[in-house]
């Protein structure tokens, strides 16, 4: 059946999610080393690695793993939101963004708690610099919207996600957005899918996946019997996935040719 309704995901498929925070650990991290002289690269991976360790000792863990919430999205996130766990979130910020960036302080034998705030502060500061889409994405949006309805599926909290559908300019696009922190349902389970399904009220035959995560996009939509495209930007070895997209992309341009052909499509 020809599709009806193509759903995206957003971070790095259509918008440059983890090259954006690398970029912006490593500008906080240059800012670090004008002061005390440490190895920016062992810095980043100093926080990111102290980060993640915290992000899990957190007790609204097990919830940021339900909607996607990854540890570096918590340094800059706001958690605005009315649910418990967002609200929880909230009250734990300030002190999850210091004490990531101080604990690596003290791991270069630097004692600055001031310091860590000027560097939290700036991390926050510099990834919201960073809004940055694809060089293709406009263009495939552009074309793609003349002809089919579009829907939007990420995972993450409100606040952030928004921002970056903002930022980037991306809502005109999309007839509906469903941010999984708004919803309380995220990707690879079926509910948050069910309720594209019901937003568009078309069935699952009618609707085909785009994602660039086999675990999350491709893995949620095949489980909810909808039809998959993954993005594998990267050439990741595709022996041993857990499970097969109904197609291969490399670059989102690609879906326009995949589209015009829409007629032959199995």
């Amino acid at each position: 059946m020809i599709p009806e309704v193509i759903l995206f995901d957003l971070d790095d498929t259509l918008m440059v999610e983890k090259g954006s925070a690398a970029a912006a650990f490593i500008e906080v991290s240059k800012y670090a080393r004008k002061k005390y002289d440490i190895n920016p690269e062992k810095f980043q991976e100093s926080v990111r690695r102290n980060a993640r360790k915290l992000w899990y000792e957190l007790p609204a863990h097990p919830y940021c793993k339900k909607i996607g919430i990854s540890s570096w999205e918590g340094l800059w996130a706001n958690f605005v939101g009315d649910h418990e766990m967002l609200q929880l979130l909230a009250s734990y910020k300030s002190f999850y963004q210091f004490t990531s960036w101080y604990n690596s302080l003290k791991e270069f034998k630097i004692n600055d708690k001031a310091f860590a705030g000027v560097l939290s502060e700036m991390f926050r500061r510099e990834r919201r610099k960073r809004h940055l889409l694809y060089p293709e994405t406009i263009e495939v949006l552009d074309n793609l919207a003349s002809e089919f309805q579009l829907g939007l599926i990420t995972n993450g909290p409100p606040d952030l996600q928004w921002e970056k559908i903002n930022g980037g300019k991306l809502a005109k696009y999309f007839e509906h957005i469903i941010i999984s922190g708004e919803v309380n349902f995220g990707k690879p389970g079926k509910e948050i899918f069910k309720i594209a399904l019901d937003k568009f009220k078309v069935t699952k035959e009618e609707v085909i996946m785009i994602g660039d995560s086999i675990d999350r996009d491709i893995e949620g939509a095949k489980a909810s019997g909808i039809k998959a495209v993954w993005l594998n930007r990267d050439s990741t070895d595709q022996k041993d996935l857990p499970v097969q997209p109904d197609y291969i992309i490399k670059n989102l341009k690609e879906l326009i040719t995949l589209f015009e052909n829409k007629n032959n499509m199995p």
